[in-house]
């Protein structure tokens, strides 16, 4: 009898496992986009977010890949003017509801470290981004500047703050022969207001003894002069214009703009300081390069997720990870299914200069036993986003 029971116990057990629902890995974000391809508008994918170390990080594919799905072997556009085909092959099959993946447990502070990126309503609210919608930026891949006479010593301290953006985009300078002429426009105008002296008439009442009429409350009528005062306010712009430099040598009769970015605000109590304010509007102008796509009711940020090392976690139990994703830092250094995240130990140190990150994490094995395992120059992911 004993042996009937618990042949059912498995059976049941076997089934309950049969019938959970599978679903691919695959984890990739973005927008559906028309961009040129080969001469001709089609729709493309536009990404903005994928998972560290899944099969689509894996296969190349990146925040502001341009995915061709038209094609049996898809085509990916980077910008700076490569391309190559890739065929991701099967995903892996993983039970569904069961795991989160390693952005969404640092999206709930259970995990890793985020540097969230916001800017001011001012950014949003007074900057215009348009592009030739005839045009593919992912074809061109170098840039120059353009100085004009005025503020020349201003532009080319700009042109520092564009170049090192450009640069973490794959495009370079290239002083010679580039396929982008970059024209930069900064201006500001101190404007003073002068209100005259104005006079005001102004009735007052007082309760008091005169002779004649005894007690009372009587009315007074004075005459009051205000000082003329004047009020300064500021008027600033600044434009980034990219001319395709082709059409700009071979004489086109028409301005060949690309792509453009105004910024223009007025009535502000003073100027911001040059380089703070510039690096600030170069990050968020190419937040929209080489796809403007953000509609202006929507608030742009951006977010580092830092210490990524290929994980998953148990959904009811965040700290347990639930799958180890192949080829990542995570298998490298035999973190397994079943071991359980602890904390960081130490500071988390973040390179300036790469982007990445060096650390170490506790972890605590299935077997109860606690290590801790060192990580260096892990890659950190930037995820562009609006709300």
């Amino acid at each position: 009898m004993k042996k009937q029971v618990l042949l059912m116990i498995v059976m049941l057990m076997s089934l309950n496992v049969g019938a959970q629902e599978m679903e691919d890995f695959e984890r990739s974000y973005g927008y559906m986009v028309t961009n040129v391809v080969n001469g001709e508008k089609e729709r493309c994918w536009y990404t903005t977010k994928v998972e560290p170390y899944s099969q689509i990080d894996l296969a190349g594919i990146s925040v502001g890949t341009l995915v061709v799905p038209s094609d049996t072997v898809n085509n990916l556009y980077y910008v700076g003017g490569n391309k190559k085909h890739v065929a991701i092959g099967d995903f892996i099959k993983l039970e569904k509801g069961r795991y989160l993946t390693e952005l969404e447990t640092m999206d709930l502070g259970k995990y890793g470290s985020i540097s969230t990126l916001e800017w001011p309503l001012s950014f949003h609210n007074n900057t215009q981004i348009y592009s030739d919608p005839d045009v593919s930026l992912y074809d061109y891949s170098t840039f120059d500047f353009e100085f004009t006479e005025n503020n020349v010593i201003q532009q080319k301290e700009i042109s520092g703050i564009i170049e090192k953006e450009l640069n973490k985009k794959n495009l370079k300078r290239d002083r010679e022969t580039p396929d982008i002429l970059i024209y930069i426009n900064y201006y500001s105008d101190k404007r003073e207001n002068y209100t005259p002296p104005t006079q005001e008439i102004v009735t007052r009442y007082k309760y008091g003894y005169e002779i004649g009429s005894g007690w009372g409350t009587r009315q007074y009528v004075e005459s009051q002069t205000k000082s003329g005062y004047t009020q300064a306010q500021y008027l600033l712009k600044f434009t980034i214009t990219m001319l395709d430099a082709d059409k700009v040598r071979n004489g086109s009769k028409v301005t060949p703009i690309i792509w453009n970015a105004d910024f223009e605000a007025s009535g502000l109590s003073s100027v911001p300081a040059l380089k703070p304010f510039c690096d600030d509007a170069v990050n968020f102008m190419f937040c929209q390069f080489p796809i403007v796509h953000y509609t202006g009711d929507k608030l742009i940020f951006k977010k580092t997720y830092l210490c990524p090392i290929g994980l998953l976690f148990e959904k009811k139990k965040t700290k347990r990870i639930y799958h180890v994703l192949k080829d990542s830092p995570a298998e490298k250094v035999g973190i397994g299914i079943g071991d359980e995240f602890v904390k960081y130990v130490g500071d988390i140190v973040w390179n300036s200069d790469t982007g990445n990150t060096t650390f170490d994490m506790l972890i605590k094995r299935k077997n109860g036993k606690k290590e801790i395992i060192h990580f260096e120059e892990i890659k950190s992911y930037e995820v562009v986003d609006s709300q």
